[in-house]
């Protein structure tokens, strides 16, 4: 289904010019109001939006900086290029929504239910995600791309990474402990100094991927593509772990 036969905005504004490496430009500011799919008109800089029906909404490159949208449905929305750094998203469903090149910078997103969502260059920086649901996600513009997205030291504790593209991504710094990334693609990804305590990775390809200063203590790998990931002197693994598995992959 086009964009036009959604749910849209009043008086849509022209799309941003490109930005680095093809994805959009700065967040500007977009219209102030939205009518959603039941034909409730929503003003984006004064009501209360916790909990609204924002369904399908058509709000590319929006300047939502530090909105409240707990519990908010957000479903198959267009939020690419927006402003969504600081914003409050706990227990927000944001299902197969198009939220690639957002800016999230500190954003909260705890048990948030990003299903499906694209996220290609999203910035997740800082942002708390714990026991977010990114299952079957797209974090990967382009497998060239020297890096995907920015989740550096977000908190990702048990969050749900399931299938999903990390392909390119740094994770930093990151906080994963008790993730589960089974069966997640995870080709080159940068995870340097990042908690794995406790995350499931079985059947993940981590292939290339940078592990440096890596706490992987209890951490299962079983299944998991290792072949040719970088370590150091740092990296801890889990107790019993065989490191011939290191070897000749």
């Amino acid at each position: 289904m086009a964009w036009k036969d959604k749910a849209k905005p009043i008086d849509p504004f022209p799309p941003p010019p490109p930005g680095p490496a093809g994805g959009p430009g700065p967040a500007g500011p977009s219209t102030d109001y939205f009518e959603n799919l039941e034909g409730k008109r929503f003003d984006l800089t004064k009501d209360d939006l916790r909990g609204a029906d924002l369904r399908e909404a058509y709000l590319y490159a929006a300047n939502l900086r530090g909105i409240d949208l707990t519990g908010a449905n957000l479903t198959a929305a267009v939020l690419s290029g927006a402003n969504l750094s600081g914003a409050v998203l706990s227990g927000a469903n944001l299902t197969e929504a198009d939220l690639g090149w957002v800016d999230l910078t500190g954003a909260n997103l705890t048990e948030a239910i990003l299903t499906g969502a694209d996220l290609s260059g999203v910035r997740l920086v800082d942002a708390n995600c714990p026991r977010a649901n990114f299952a079957d996600t797209d974090f990967c513009p382009d497998p060239e791309e020297v890096v995907g997205a920015h989740l550096e030291g977000a908190d990702f504790r048990e969050a749900i990474f399931r299938g999903a593209n990390l392909v390119t991504v740094s994770l930093a710094g990151a906080n994963l402990s008790g993730a589960d990334l089974q069966g997640a693609d995870l080709h080159f990804v940068i995870l340097h100094r990042a908690s794995l305590v406790g995350t499931n990775l079985q059947d993940a390809n981590l292939r290339g991927a940078e592990l440096e200063g890596v706490d992987l203590r209890q951490t299962n790998l079983s299944g998991a593509d290792l072949g040719g990931v970088v370590t150091d002197k740092a990296t801890v693994w889990p107790e019993g772990f065989d490191q011939r598995r290191l070897e000749g992959s």
